[in-house]
């Protein structure tokens, strides 16, 4: 990732090049069983080496950032457990844990756990999770000077919800789900005193409420609708707009034909133009938009050879919407593709 001719304040021209080169590596293993009746356990482990470096030239003065490389290692287990009583009635818990080990900055456990309690048509669902984010090697490589980095904690988010579900026989379904998003340790760095240093400071909270409805009036066609409406704090978090809704429609026609039509609405939002300054705030601020796509499908089978696939051919922003996710980065107009798919 080169960054190059960028302007200089100091030298009111653009002469500082900085590039980059970032090895991200390491591997993953899962094992899934189902040891008893109602029964479920999951365990792995993921193991993550995050490496980089830089040289930066500005003014002719070359600085180099030696590479610099963390590792993560984080097993992970999880068990659910399913009880089926008389009348439809059901309960199901589970429970499971992450457990993340640095090798330079202090380990972290992040469990989480669910309940679903269902009586026929009728379900209760709840859970509780804890999300990681860890410190990157920018912590060593800016700004210069021993500003004690490598005492950071990690950035957290706890995320807990609580929700209800109605199936309407085979014609409908209407789930309504309450949630509270809580961060805390965000990574800033502070001025003064000079150079700045990296601490960790300040909180954030999402409250939430999402509703999702669909619709199956004929075996070959279903509709599914859904609004979310969220308030946060700071008022300037990034990416969460106040409303956004979606919908969309499937219909299966000449046995193999399949046509997939959605929409989406994101109502106007702060973007991510905030620095990691503990007084920097997000004043840059996207438009709401609208986006609609389309899919047409047919699926493909030949018995004899064991062979199934899929030829397809979709169209996405449909409305040629003009549109951005980040402040000055517009996103593609009308735009579509088609390809197929084999499966052996």
């Amino acid at each position: 990732m080169d960054w190059v001719d960028q302007y200089d304040t100091a030298t009111q021209l653009n002469d500082e090049d900085t590039l980059t080169k970032y090895d991200n590596y390491g591997f993953k293993a899962r094992e899934t069983m189902k040891p008893w009746a109602g029964g479920q356990m999951m365990f792995g482990v993921d193991v993550d080496f995050l490496s980089g470096k830089y040289n930066d030239t500005t003014a002719g003065t070359l600085t180099v950032f030696p590479r610099e490389t963390f590792r993560i290692v984080s097993p992970y287990g999880l068990l659910s457990q399913r009880w089926s009583f008389k009348n439809g009635v059901f309960l199901q818990p589970s429970a499971g844990f992450r457990y993340f080990n640095h090798d330079v900055f202090r380990d972290e456990f992040a469990p989480q756990a669910g309940l679903v309690v269902g009586a026929q048509d009728v379900q209760l669902h709840s859970s509780y999770a804890r999300g990681v984010n860890y410190p990157g090697i920018f912590v060593d490589a800016y700004p210069p000077g021993d500003n004690l980095g490598r005492r950071l904690r990690p950035e957290t988010l706890d995320h807990w919800e609580f929700g209800a579900s109605r199936d309407f026989g085979k014609l409908a379904k209407l789930d309504v789900t309450l949630f509270h998003d809580g961060g805390r340790d965000r990574i800033v760095t502070t001025y003064p005193p000079y150079p700045p240093v990296w601490t960790n400071i300040g909180e954030f909270r999402t409250d939430g409420l999402e509703t999702t409805l669909t619709v199956k009036p004929a075996e070959a066609l279903a509709f599914f609708g859904g609004v979310t409406v969220l308030n946060s704090k700071p008022g300037d978090l990034p990416y969460s707009p106040r409303c956004s809704a979606s919908a969309g429609a499937t219909y299966r026609f000449l046995q193999r034909l399949r046509l997939n039509v959605d929409g989406q609405y994101v109502g106007g939002e702060a973007a991510l133009t905030r620095d990691r300054d503990i007084s920097a705030l997000n004043t840059g601020r996207i438009s709401s938009y609208l986006l609609v796509n389309a899919k047409l499908s047919c699926d493909l089978a030949v018995p004899s050879w064991r062979l199934r696939g899929q030829i397809f051919l979709s169209g996405q922003n449909l409305g040629n919407a003009h549109y951005q996710r980040q402040v000055g980065y517009p996103m593609p107009g009308i735009n579509g593709m088609g390809g197929f798919i084999l499966r052996l």
